[in-house]
């Protein structure tokens, strides 16, 4: 690091992001530009170097989520443009008879959790229900906000439970454990996540209810008479087929993000074909919606940038090593709370590589203080997971860009004010009982 300070202020950039979230004045990219250029500075980077690393996040895991984010704005321009979303809002309208924020609110974290878990990718299963839920959130007067906050929650809920989710399977194959015992072990989590979010959820959109509104474009008039036209009910009927289809193989093949990018491409392609839309206007209707989030492609490109310098500067590891001393003569609930809370604040990275990390750094600590394969399965999990909602982060600028939310303090709200705190208690009271 530059003047050879010590690593520990690599967390200096980070600190400037978090702090920079809550002011109104600062949009998110020049948030995350300022941070990426100081970690820059850190480092010691010069220009030509900068723009490598950018460019080298273009094609990272968080350039892939800003491009199924922009995929799946270009799959709703064109479920809007035929009629297809507005034909299933109807459906779900008339059969279920959402007509109160709090069924709302259920029925929008059932449907991210569910899809969440059987994709095993957060971004492209929002991209998938998004254009369906806004519109029919919208017309019970649920807030860009809200909605934002529900599809972290609920699909961070679908990762844990998910069979053929990344960070799952790391585990999984880290403990031995099948997926049912699993399941048992990260189950209380999920319940946790589920709890937090719904009640959060709830008090945002009291918070929220005078200062925003979906607009015009996104809402369903429900007092007016509603007809289908048959080419809205055909392209409805394909597009709801093909997603079955599609969820199907992605199931059978276990893909991940990259799959979920071909699902909503293929989707929109599929629906517009049926509608009797020319390809070239597909094509136009799917970069008119995905030019409205490019500025969160932008995001996250720059966010893949900062953690790496930060990364780089050692000041995760650093982190981690001053607090494992401390853990060596520590009973299960504290050792438990520990390195549940190092795993959440001092290990960033792709939630496989934490697992890793966490398993290397305190497995023989855990085999040590002979900690149960549940109670060890569920730090790693809160470990790796819970970090998603510790900082400003690719995951929380893809669900607000689905849901169309524009800041990211009620996403912090979620993480600080409930989830973090819930989930270390738990930990504790889990090194009392397993």
């Amino acid at each position: 690091m530059i003047f050879n300070l010590p690593p520990i202020l690599g967390l200096v950039p980070l600190a400037f992001v978090i702090v920079l979230a809550f002011h109104k004045k600062v949009h998110p990219v020049m948030n995350m530009i300022i941070g990426s250029l100081i970690g820059a500075i850190l480092m010691q980077e010069n220009l030509l170097k900068f723009g490598n690393v950018v460019g080298e996040a273009m094609g990272s895991t968080m350039g892939l989520i800003g491009l199924t984010v922009m995929f799946g704005a270009g799959l709703a321009e064109v479920l809007r443009v035929t009629g297809v979303a507005e034909v299933i809002v109807r459906f779900i309208v008339n059969r279920i008879g959402i007509n109160t924020q709090r069924r709302a609110i259920l029925t929008s974290m059932v449907s991210g959790i569910l899809l969440v878990s059987m994709l095993g990718t957060m971004a492209g299963a929002n991209a998938v229900i998004a254009p369906v839920l806004i519109p029919l959130v919208a017309a019970v007067g649920i807030t860009p906000a809200t909605l934002g906050l529900i599809f972290l929650g609920a699909s961070q809920t679908g990762l844990f439970v998910g069979p053929f989710s990344p960070p799952a399977v790391t585990v999984m194959s880290l403990t031995g454990q099948s997926y049912p015992s699993y399941l048992l072990s990260v189950l209380p989590l999920a319940i946790v996540m589920w709890v937090c979010t719904y009640f959060m959820a709830g008090r945002v959109q009291k918070i929220t209810a005078d200062k925003e509104c979906y607009g015009p474009e996104d809402l369903v008039d429900q007092d007016k008479e509603f007809v289908a036209s048959p080419k809205s009910k055909r392209a409805t009927i394909v597009f709801l087929v093909t997603l079955f289809i599609m969820v199907g193989v992605g199931i059978a093949t276990q893909g991940g993000a990259q799959f979920a990018l071909i699902i909503v491409f293929v989707s929109a392609m599929v629906t517009g074909i049926s509608y009797r839309m020319p390809v070239t206007e597909i094509f136009v209707n799917i970069l008119k919606g995905a030019g409205r989030v490019l500025w969160i492609f932008l995001l996250l490109v720059m966010s893949a940038v900062l953690i790496k310098y930060v990364s780089a500067s050692g000041a995760f590891d650093v982190l981690g090593s001053m607090l494992t001393p401390v853990l060596s003569g520590a009973g299960k609930p504290f050792f438990s709370f520990m390195a549940s809370f190092i795993g959440v604040f001092g290990i960033s990275g792709a939630h496989v590589a934490q697992s890793v990390i966490i398993d290397n750094l305190f497995g023989t600590l855990a085999h040590g203080l002979h900690l149960s394969i549940p109670l060890w399965t569920l730090i790693m999990t809160i470990g790796t997971q819970i970090t998603t909602l510790a900082y400003p982060n690719g995951d929380m600028f893809a669900a607000m860009g689905m849901a169309k939310a524009k800041e990211i303090k009620y996403m912090m709200m979620l993480s600080y004010c409930a989830v973090i705190p819930a989930s270390l208690i738990l930990a504790a009271v889990a090194g009392f009982i397993l």
